[in-house]
Parts: C-alpha cells; structure tokens; sequence
C-alpha cells in the first residue's frame, strides 16, 4: 500500500506541468508540496532498485499469476523510471 501511494505521488508530480496548465487553481497546493519533490524521487530510485535486485520474486509471481506478474513488473519500471 506504501510503494502505490509513493507511485500515485510520483505520478502526479510527473504530471505538474499538465495539471497546472488544466486547473490552474491547484497550483498554490502544489507549490507547498513541490519541495519534497527531490525526496521523493530519491524514494521512488531506491524502491525500484530494491525491486530490480529483488528480480526473483518478480519471476516466481510470473510462474503462479501471469497478470500479477506482469503489473508488479509495471510497478517495478514504474518507480524505477519516475
């Protein structure tokens, strides 16, 4: 539940530039969070490389469930990439 919460944050402020350019009212909540922007960047590096080396797991949850397989390898390119 951490790691989808720490997603849907990185997410969003990936996505600043088109949310401020849509709701341009939202922008002063967003400029009282952007300075955590770089934390959680490090977070999200940090969780995705943990996953990476964690690679294993990731190949035994493609043997029992291929759809889980397949959104925990999303979520691993995910936090990696954002």
């Amino acid at each position: 539940m951490f790691t989808s919460i720490i997603l849907i944050l990185g997410g969003l402020f990936a996505c600043y530039g088109l949310i401020v350019a849509n709701m341009p009212t939202i922008k002063a909540e967003f400029d009282k969070v952007i300075p955590y922007q770089g934390v959680l960047g490090i977070l999200l590096l940090l969780l995705g490389l943990r996953d990476l080396v964690l690679i294993g797991r990731l190949i035994t949850l493609f043997q029992s469930s291929f759809i889980l397989g397949v959104i925990q390898l999303a979520g691993t390119l995910s936090k990696f990439i954002l």
